[in-house]
């Protein structure tokens, strides 16, 4: 039962945050969403781990 309210509880999250990211009426919204980090190109990476210099 326990797990049953923590999903309710975490989709009542999930639907708010959702509602203060949207525009509503035309009006600004309340909340910016958040940023995605900057990755690295995918050459950039190498199976070691570590940049080679050329």
């Amino acid at each position: 039962m326990l797990p049953t309210f923590q999903l309710a509880h975490a989709n009542l999250r999930k639907l708010a945050t959702w509602a203060d990211a949207i525009a509503l009426n035309g009006d600004r919204p309340r909340r910016r969403p958040t940023r995605r980090r900057k990755t690295k190109p995918i050459g950039t990476w190498t199976s070691e781990g570590y940049l080679t210099q050329p």
